[in-house]
């Protein structure tokens, strides 16, 4: 195996049938002839079509430092938009700071994930479909309610009914 990356080392060596994997050992499995890909959430709808990461904070927190919660979304859309315009500046940065070795599989995976999409999804719809998954596979067991105390402030208002910490609104 590579050294400093995971594999799931049952997966390489037949034992189990599927692994799931994040950027880039996809990339890189293809290329060793491993496996074959079952879902590409960069393009395999319904994935696609909602948030693959997203930032959270405590409201505790939040209030208690909003200048460093500003801050810090600042740079992260700063960043997210500075990989969705300049791909390649932004894959040699990574490659020459030591992030991963492969130029070309960072610049596969700045041209392919939609990073000028976040402004079109909604991230309560996106809470509810990862909540309602979590839910089927078993990984919880109670009805999901994302949007109860929950703002996506900077990016979206507080709806009313929330804003003073209550599901009134439900």
């Amino acid at each position: 195996m590579p050294r400093g990356k995971f594999y799931d080392r049952g997966f390489l060596i037949g034992d189990s049938g599927c692994s799931a994997h994040a950027r880039p050992q996809p990339q890189d499995l293809r290329a060793r002839h491993i496996g074959h890909v079952i879902v590409n959430s960069t393009v395999d709808r319904p994935w696609p079509q909602y948030f693959c990461c997203m930032v959270g904070a405590s409201r505790e927190y939040v209030q208690n430092h909003p200048v460093a919660t500003k801050r810090v979304m600042r740079a992260l859309l700063k960043a997210t938009d500075l990989c969705a315009t300049q791909p390649t500046r932004v894959a040699r940065q990574i490659v020459e700071g030591g992030f991963t070795p492969r130029y070309d599989y960072a610049l596969q995976t700045f041209n392919e994930v939609p990073y000028d999409k976040w402004r079109e999804y909604d991230p309560e719809d996106t809470i509810r479909f990862y909540a309602l998954r979590m839910r089927e596979g078993g990984f919880i067991r109670s009805t999901p309610i994302p949007w109860c105390g929950t703002t996506h402030h900077p990016i979206e208002p507080i709806p009313a009914g929330i804003a003073n910490g209550g599901c009134g609104a439900l």
